[in-house]
């Protein structure tokens, strides 16, 4: 399979574009390269981000991979075996075995798992809605980063920063949506100069989503920003 995803605008169609757009939204993809390793329905095991160093690293990667992927297949074959409880907790077992970002990819081995489940002993229901909510909540941001694209300066850019905060008003909002629209609008006060401003939605970014990895990367940026700050004064 190979995809291309140019800067170069009209190297491809839209449609096209958008096609892909829609792959790198569906997998969270966020940076280059990127490679996603799955079955025949879409389910990744694992994911490679980024380069390595040496071709050897890369093979030992892939092979790793594989080995997951065969003791996957060889655990929920022994689960199907099993009557319908003890076949829920093997099968949740086996699951566990895909790093946790990826197993919410996994959705006919949820629903067998589900099936003979109808406690939710496990969380997979649970789960499931709080991925469907995910999914609907990242297309409207991107929706939103569309619709914002190019206001930068003056009016345009205080009222995006209002329509971020009219959809941060929302209290079903998930904690990473609520860190990147934060984010959103620390950026826009920081285009402007405005750095108090950008840094006090800086430190409202990192606290709406606490123990991510996100939350962690903007440490750095709030104490570049408060060098700033400290500089001007």
């Amino acid at each position: 399979m190979e995809l291309d995803f140019p800067r170069t605008p009209g190297k491809i169609s839209k449609e096209l574009m958008k096609e892909r757009e829609d792959i790198m939204r569906r997998y969270g993809v966020t940076g280059f390269p990127t490679v996603m390793l799955m079955d025949g329905t879409g389910a990744p095991h694992a994911r490679i981000v980024g380069p390595t160093k040496t071709a050897p690293e890369y093979l030992e990667k892939l092979e790793n991979a594989r080995e997951l992927k065969n003791s996957l297949n060889g655990e929920i074959a022994a689960a199907r075996m099993l009557s319908d409880s003890e076949r829920a907790a093997a099968l949740a077992k086996a699951l566990e075995k895909v790093p946790e970002e990826l197993q919410g990819y996994h959705k006919e081995l949820i629903a067998e798992i589900m099936a003979s489940d109808p406690e939710d002993r496990f969380g997979y229901g649970k789960k499931e809605k709080e991925a469907r909510l995910m999914a609907q909540q990242r297309e409207m941001l991107e929706q939103f980063y569309l619709s914002q694209r190019g206001k930068v300066r003056g009016e345009e850019a205080q009222k995006s920063r209002e329509e971020a905060g009219k959809i941060l008003a929302s209290p079903d909002l998930l904690p990473s949506i609520r860190l990147k629209l934060n984010k959103f609008i620390s950026d826009s006060y920081a285009l402007e100069r405005n750095y108090p401003k950008s840094l006090e939605y800086l430190k409202i970014a990192r606290d709406s989503d606490p123990g991510s990895k996100e939350s962690a990367r903007l440490q750095p940026w709030i104490e570049n920003m408060e060098k700033i700050i400290a500089g001007e004064k």
